[in-house]
């Protein structure tokens, strides 16, 4: 019983320092996130300063980089505490584990494009490719 309520406080805490870290990037992230075009993502982030909202955005990956792996194993472990053994729990793990990669690879594509002196140099292929492996 300890297991789950660990990594559920290790999500809440991942989840909230990262909130904290984008500062006043957080309400725009999930919008970069999903944004598949690459002249309106371009047009959100042209602004963005390298000591302000960029140095957020960057520093979020500190956190970010674990968050998949915590409510990926926090989902296998309730599917598995809360279901029978079977095609249905099999089928659900699998799900979460393949949802934290998607996770995954999204930050990397976006740490990719956040290493530029700015991120409106993003090639176009990794703006699009970054927003399917968000969707």
């Amino acid at each position: 019983a300890a297991q789950p309520r660990r990594l559920f406080a290790a999500c809440c805490a991942t989840q909230a320092g990262i909130l904290l870290l984008l500062g006043p990037v957080g309400p725009d992230l999930l919008r970069l996130q999903l944004c598949f075009s690459p002249s309106r993502f371009r047009a959100a982030v042209a602004g963005w300063r390298p000591g302000g909202e960029l140095w957020h955005f960057r520093a979020h990956f500190l956190l970010d980089a674990w968050y998949p792996v915590l409510y990926g194993a926090l989902l296998v472990h309730r599917a598995a505490a809360l279901l029978p053994a079977g095609k249905i729990r099999r089928r659900l793990q699998a799900l979460a584990t393949f949802g934290a990669c998607c996770d995954i690879v999204e930050n990397a594509l976006h740490m990719h494009a956040a290493a530029a002196p700015s991120l409106d140099a993003a090639p176009d292929w990794l703006i699009v490719a970054a927003a399917a492996a968000a969707a």
